[in-house]
């Protein structure tokens, strides 16, 4: 049996981010100035950013060992209410959508990314991979909120957003788990050989998951808006 830990699942986290980071449509972000690609994408991101707290309280929720759970719930905390700072940022850029455009056939591809990763988690049958899941989506945010913040520098955006924002990015990166004292605690936790291939099978399943959601938002970037 190997000596696993949490740290070498971490470090797949850290290679699967950097693949992701090569994705064309975080690529396009990179080389874009223009507020209104910020515009043309938000909105397809409705479902995901509300969807996502669930996936933090059920992660939360579901997980059993008193120590893992502390630390999952600091992060749940950590996150509660990021949605509403969306919600005023589309009112501010001027993206609104109702509910039914929500449900609608053009915002499949964020419903069905959202039910994957619930699906992970709720599947999960051990604490370790419960706590998995918030580890993806924080690098993925930080892939995303990166590249995001600098197209609105670049643009010379001066309007006040929170969600799209550098203070957003900053508060994530704030977050306990990314502390030294937080970080330490993750990376310690322990790992049998069965668990830690379930964990690495997951991080990969879920970053494909985001790597097709990006290839959707990248192939409709161009298209007409719905």
């Amino acid at each position: 049996m190997t000596n696993k830990t949490m740290a070498d699942v971490m470090r797949e986290v850290d290679d699967q981010r950097r693949g992701f980071s090569d994705h064309a449509f975080l690529r396009m972000l990179d080389a874009s100035s223009d507020v209104e690609d910020l515009r043309r994408f938000a909105p397809n991101l409705y479902f995901y950013v509300f969807a996502f707290q669930d996936m933090l309280r059920l992660s939360h929720e579901g997980i059993v060992d008193p120590h893992l759970r502390e630390i999952a719930g600091r992060h749940r905390d950590e996150d509660s209410g990021h949605e509403q700072w969306f919600a005023t940022d589309m009112i501010e850029l001027d993206c609104v959508r109702d509910v039914p455009w929500v449900f609608a056939a053009h915002h499949r591809a964020a419903r069905d990314l959202s039910y994957a990763m619930l699906s992970e988690v709720l599947s999960a049958d051990d604490d370790r991979l419960r706590l998995t899941v918030p580890l993806v989506l924080e690098a993925v945010g930080a892939t995303f909120f990166y590249r995001v913040n600098g197209l609105l520098e670049r643009a010379r955006y001066d309007r006040p957003l929170r969600y799209f924002a550098r203070s957003h990015e900053q508060v994530e990166s704030d977050h306990d788990m990314f502390t030294e004292a937080g970080a330490h605690a993750i990376r310690s936790i322990p790992l049998d050989d069965a668990n830690f291939e379930a964990a690495v099978a997951l991080v990969r399943r879920c970053f494909g998951y985001f790597a097709r959601f990006a290839t959707h938002l990248h192939t409709a970037h161009h298209a007409p808006a719905p």
